[in-house]
């Protein structure tokens, strides 16, 4: 069983998890109820009158990539505005939304209760409703390798949704019931011209983040770097306060021990000479004054160096 004390690679996933889901917990425990942290948790929302709109429109077939294009952007926007409505609710959500810090919103889309299949439409155009949760990013890359994998995340582009994106103005969305059996991943940014932007831009640090153009590829590879060089000399400091948070146990045990031994040692000491004060006959409560045969009766089995004290 996995200690305090081990590190991260050292404990089970299932351990490492369950430390995420309740830190995060923990940050939003002013306003919890309306986020989930795994799609266990997560519960289904039926799809509103806009969803339903773009949803039910018919587009005929696959083979026109312009219209499927257009339709699943579309349909992604529908969704990430509904999801974003829920964080700017207020300025304090939307402050602790940032608080759980970086991660992938995922959503999952489902036909349940359609009814008859309308072959006239493709499946994913008969969903009827969703489920949403959030997962930071260390449990994305420790759990989701087989989605990264489906998706063909990888170096730079594996960075541009990891490190490379910006939590201060943007979302990272991963869908799955959009397209067929295939997942699919997008940065939303949020807009300064969105009419209720200020609930999530609230301080200057925020506000000019939003105010910032989408950022090319270029910039978002060396902001990759940056995050990652921060990353690893938070790491190194971490580190070096482990190890001197360690250097000052062990002194204080050491400084602890030493009475501790004496203490000890004296006891025994005691212990030692009752045991020979009763073979030489001198039994407690006796105050007769041993002879000179007893006392080297003491001498023989005390073998003190000079200067020992004697309790």
């Amino acid at each position: 069983m996995a200690t305090a004390d081990d590190s991260p690679e050292e404990k089970p996933s299932l351990e490492l998890d369950r430390e995420d889901v309740q830190r995060l917990k923990e940050i939003m425990r002013p306003d919890p109820d309306w986020i989930a942290f795994s799609s266990t948790e997560a519960r289904w929302i039926n799809f509103n009158a806009q969803m339903r709109a773009v949803f039910g429109r018919s587009r005929s077939c696959r083979c026109d990539e312009e219209m499927v294009n257009a339709w699943i952007d579309d349909a992604m926007s529908v969704l990430f505005h509904w999801i974003s409505k829920q964080i700017i609710v207020t300025e304090s959500r939307a402050a602790l939304f940032r608080s759980l810090g970086r991660g992938w919103i995922w959503i999952q889309l489902s036909s349940s209760g359609v009814g008859r299949e309308d072959k006239s439409k493709l499946p994913e155009e008969q969903r009827t409703r969703f489920k949403w949760w959030f997962e930071n990013l260390s449990r994305v890359l420790r759990n989701r390798q087989h989605d990264i994998q489906k998706l063909k995340l990888k170096g730079d582009m594996l960075k541009k949704y990891t490190t490379g994106y910006m939590p201060m103005s943007e979302l990272v969305f991963l869908i799955y019931g959009i397209a067929p059996a295939m997942p699919i991943i997008g940065i939303q940014k949020w807009s300064p011209h969105y009419k209720e932007v200020d609930r999530w831009a609230k301080d200057d640090i925020v506000k000019r983040a939003v105010e910032k153009p989408l950022a090319s590829e270029a910039e978002r590879q060396e902001y990759a770097a940056h995050v990652e060089q921060q990353k690893t000399r938070k790491q190194r400091q971490r580190e070096r306060q482990r190890l001197k948070k360690q250097q000052q146990n062990e002194s204080q045990q050491a400084s602890l021990s030493r009475p501790a031994r004496m203490e000890q040692s004296n006891m025994e000491f005691e212990s030692l000479l009752a045991s020979l004060k009763k073979e030489a006959g001198l039994m407690p409560g006796e105050h007769s004054e041993p002879e000179l045969a007893d006392l080297s009766l003491l001498d023989e089995h005390l073998d003190v160096d000079d200067g020992a004290a004697v309790h």
